[in-house]
């Protein structure tokens, strides 16, 4: 597959298995330089050593809890200085707790509001500038939030593009008009 990622600078969050690791991967067989972050640094740094061996470029992994403000600030600050800046941010998170509705408590809601809303709201607005600087894209997986995000702001979201991965239609807005991806 013939991709304009040669030579980007993307970063991949919760990237330490799963979905992110597949997609740094993908990234970095394409020719990105990929930063990635996940919490246990043990997995980070196993996932990091699989995508350098698969890729061409540079990997950066980054231990952060995306659930915090301080160490979203961080990811996207090291990677930005240490990458020579941004071109592509994937804000795949992971999931709530899981368990009967009547078992969770206000602290599980508030920790699955932070996991999966707020970090994509913290790192989107932390990066924007950047994406906008070099013409990058923003990747947001199995999150429907930034689609209704796109729909709402559209004007100052202007100058980055974003795709929605996740179930459903998913939409790409930015400079170019948008353009709809149907399952």
């Amino acid at each position: 597959m013939h991709t304009d990622l040669e030579g980007k600078c993307a970063i991949v969050c919760a990237a330490s298995r799963g979905l992110g690791k597949a997609t740094a991967l993908a990234l970095a067989r394409e020719g990105a330089s990929v930063a990635i972050c996940g919490r246990d640094a043990a997995a980070l740094d196993a996932a990091a050593a699989d995508i350098a061996r698969a890729g061409s470029g540079h990997v950066l992994a980054i231990p952060a809890d995306l659930s915090r403000a301080e160490d979203i600030d961080r990811l996207i600050r090291d990677s930005a200085a240490r990458l020579g800046g941004i071109d592509v941010l994937v804000t795949n998170t992971g999931g709530p707790k899981s368990g009967p509705f009547e078992t969770l408590s206000d602290d599980d809601w508030r920790g699955a509001i932070d996991s999966l809303l707020m970090s994509v709201v913290r790192l989107s607005r932390a990066c924007v500038p950047h994406l906008r600087a070099r013409g990058g894209r923003h990747w947001s997986l199995a999150n429907p939030g930034k689609r209704t995000c796109a729909r709402r702001y559209p004007g100052q979201l202007r100058g980055a593009r974003i795709h929605t991965h996740g179930p459903g239609r998913g939409t790409e807005r930015g400079g170019r008009g948008a353009r709809r991806h149907e399952p």
